[in-house]
């Protein structure tokens, strides 16, 4: 079997370990066996080292060379909990000196609350004007700007650009949220959140549905990573049973339905819920074909950005398919980087908007056409894979 194959198997293995040790068995024992390319290819997709170390205790032992590239992700992961910690503790200072609402999002209120669970960056939500002044709080405290501040959401953007400093994790600043109904709504819902004196979280039931459209709408990917379905699953426990109610109803509503069922119902079973369910291996192993491509062929990255995306849509449902070409066509977020073309653009932003609308569909093009054998070869891939 090839890495990409292999890693399927160390995932289905890994997903009974987390959901049930005393029953990973057969298939915890072919994931061991696996090569140290596939558990390295697999612990780069799913960001799961720290759970999975917890658990190793409990399992078959692993070679020594594995072992040692989980306790070095592991590693590497815990440092960016911490490194989350403390930034939060900065934050919740500049939302109190301001007098503003932050409110934390997604893996961040995890983080603060003492789950040892990967992020990569912290997001906050705030009113726009309050937004901005946070944006020029952070940027005054050394934080820069990476890129242009998007003008608004019926560009399609629902932040500010990324703030980055040394030895930090980015900040990304909302001041809207897409798949999410009645923002201010959500913003008054949120509670104080002890752990981060300044900053709130959101609503239980809030925290599990704006995790669930993240993950299956905004980044279709994710919805297939482990990390993120225990983030769900995390949420989903936190939630009292009439807050679970309203979950639910949202989510037989919703036109996207079969597809954030899947994902709630993943997300429970890899916490213990029951036999784990992998209804996304198909996407798991377009991820798995397509990073140690990306690499050989050094790919500059937008084209691994959009090469990607256009990857995901191919080896989703209709829905992905559907948003895909929503997003491929939607208005320009923000100025061209060409200071010639930023000027015209706005002065005749008629002209210019659609033809870079043009040009991005275009290359989307070329890459649906590049990345459908290996959205072929990851169905292949799936069918073949072991479980449920």
């Amino acid at each position: 079997m090839g890495p990409a194959a292999q890693a399927l198997a160390v995932r289905r293995g890994v997903m009974h370990l987390l959901a049930d040790p005393g029953t990973a068995g057969e298939a915890w024992g072919a994931a061991a066996r696996c090569s140290l390319e596939a558990w390295r290819l697999f612990l780069r997709v799913e960001d799961c080292a720290l759970p999975l170390r917890a658990r190793l205790g409990a399992a078959e032992p692993l070679a020594a060379g594995v072992r040692r590239e989980v306790e070095r992700t592991a590693g590497e992961e815990v440092g960016r909990v911490l490194a989350a910690r403390a930034e939060l503790a900065a934050l919740g200072r500049t939302a109190r000196a301001l007098g503003v609402q932050a409110v934390l999002l997604k893996g961040g209120v995890a983080a603060a609350q003492g789950e040892l669970l990967d992020l990569l960056d912290v997001d906050l939500l705030l009113s726009p004007g309050d937004a901005r002044a946070f944006a020029a709080a952070l940027d005054r405290a050394g934080y820069a700007a990476a890129g242009a501040d998007a003008a608004g959401p019926e560009f399609g953007v629902h932040h500010l650009a990324e703030r980055r400093a040394p030895n930090s994790l980015p900040i990304e600043i909302h001041f809207d949220l897409k798949g999410v109904d009645g923002v201010d709504a959500f913003r008054a819902r949120a509670v104080p959140l002890d752990a981060a004196p300044g900053l709130a979280r959101p609503a239980a039931d809030d925290q599990l549905w704006h995790l669930l459209v993240h993950a299956t709408h905004h980044h279709p990917a994710r919805r297939a990573r482990i990390r993120d379905l225990l983030l769900i699953g995390r949420a989903a426990a936190e939630c009292a049973p009439e807050e679970r109610a309203r979950v639910d109803a949202r989510v037989r509503a919703h036109p996207a339905a079969r597809d954030l069922a899947a994902v709630l119902a993943a997300a429970q079973a890899l916490r213990g819920s029951g036999p784990p369910l992998d209804p996304h291996r198909r996407m798991a192993a377009a991820i798995y074909l397509f990073l140690p491509l990306s690499e050989r062929l050094r790919l500059p990255p937008l084209v691994q950005k959009e090469m990607f995306e256009s990857l995901a849509a191919l080896s989703g449902g209709p829905e992905d398919r559907r948003l895909y070409r929503r997003a491929v066509t939607r208005r320009t977020a923000t100025p061209s980087e060409l200071p010639g073309l930023a000027g015209l653009e706005r002065r005749l932003p008629a002209l210019l908007s659609p033809l870079r609308v043009a040009i991005r569909a275009g290359r989307h093009a070329v890459w649906l056409a590049a990345a459908a054998p290996l959205a072929l070869r990851a169905r292949a891939l799936a069918a073949r894979a072991d479980g449920p």
